[in-house]
């Protein structure tokens, strides 16, 4: 059961399956030479027949059964796994006929179905079974094989075969168990963790305008000045929409939450990235401007404010909408309340002196 962008990908799995099975036939290889050395001191007149016979063809029709796989691999490495079980089969059935009188090499039948295992897919372990007990059978047709076999040792491999395909489909379907579980605790997780968002996005910003609240901008003002004091450079900002009150009164607190929504739109349209931007309340908003000078923000503001008072609303009769802002520059030293008060102050300065003006650390932006 592999799947695309998967990293225990099945390529991969199947080059290390390779690898063992050149490792089956270097192990064959050595076990082939231990025997050598005990024919040649205990057996000296078999040696012929054991190098032919039982070390040098069966070694080369392994090499060839698994040259061919490997062939095969690189040729094509997408879903070869049916060819990977069947090479596992054909070696193994390999070694027993030319070993029929070493019996536990019969266990070697159960290879493909352990090595289909790895594939985790049950239709692959039945069919590495099946392909196992098939081999079986067909190596009564060596006749050193059926003579080395009983009936009954033939039903008992049979059965241990068919063994090996329960045992291996236990470990499949408790794997599967365990895959639901870990399912579930992910999609539970992420579940949590959407509320957990949908959570924190109601709480830290406004409804209306999708803006951060009040109480986030304090959070974020007090995070900033936790920094280094003297390198941190800023601008608080309050703006204020003229005459905000006359609007909901004589069109309707629906036309007063549109033009809420668009001025908090055209706000973000002009800061950067780097610049906070929260509904304080009401028809008031607040601003952190970050990484520039007074003067640069002074012009940012200016800007917003121009913007604002250009656009004209259908829904006010063709009439545009003003803001008045008031601004300070953080100094050295500084505490938020004398951030936050002055530029209070400097925004009800440009309320009492006529509105549609930035108030700040420079001559007032006169309205226009």
């Amino acid at each position: 059961m592999f799947y695309e962008g998967d990293p225990m990908n099945q390529p991969a799995w199947n080059r290390k399956l390779l690898n063992g099975y050149w490792m089956v036939v270097l192990l064959y290889f050595l076990a082939g030479l231990a025997g050598l050395v005990v024919t040649i001191v205990q057996f000296a007149w078999w040696l012929d027949y054991y190098l032919l016979h039982q070390l040098l063809i069966p070694l080369g029709l392994m090499a060839v059964e698994v040259a061919a796989l490997e062939f095969g691999f690189r040729k094509r490495q997408e879903r070869m796994e049916v060819w990977f079980l069947l090479t596992a089969t054909v070696l193994a059935a390999t070694i027993v006929w030319f070993n029929p009188n070493l019996h536990g090499m019969y266990a070697l039948l159960a290879l493909s179905t352990l090595m289909s295992l790895i594939y985790f897919e049950r239709r692959l372990t039945l069919f590495s079974a099946l392909l196992g007990i098939l081999a079986l059978f067909l190596l009564q047709v060596n006749p050193a094989v059926h003579a080395s076999m009983s009936a009954y040792e033939l039903i008992a491999m049979v059965a241990a075969l068919f063994g090996a395909y329960l045992l291996g489909l236990c470990v499949i379907l408790r794997g599967e168990q365990i895959l639901n579980q870990l399912k579930k605790a992910m999609e539970s997780e992420r579940d949590l963790l959407v509320d957990n968002i949908m959570y924190d996005t109601m709480t830290k910003t406004d409804a209306l305008t999708g803006l951060y609240n009040h109480k986030t901008f304090h959070e974020y003002l007090d995070s900033l000045l936790k920094l280094e004091a003297d390198q941190l450079t800023m601008q608080v900002a309050l703006l204020d929409i003229d005459n905000f009150k006359s609007i909901n009164d004589t069109y309707g607190h629906w036309v007063g939450d549109l033009v809420l929504k668009r001025i908090a739109l055209m706000i973000r349209e002009v800061v950067t990235p780097n610049d906070f931007v929260a509904r304080y309340g009401g028809e008031e908003f607040a601003l952190i401007l970050t990484d520039s000078t007074a003067e640069q923000g002074h012009r940012t503001l200016d800007e917003i404010r121009r913007r604002i008072s250009e656009v004209v609303h259908e829904e006010l009769d063709g009439r545009s909408v003003t803001v008045s802002i008031g601004f300070t520059d953080r100094e050295p030293g500084m505490r938020k309340e004398e951030l936050f008060k002055m530029a209070d102050t400097r925004l009800y300065t440009a309320k009492r002196t006529g509105k549609n003006k930035v108030v700040g650390v420079r001559q007032e932006t006169p309205n226009l």
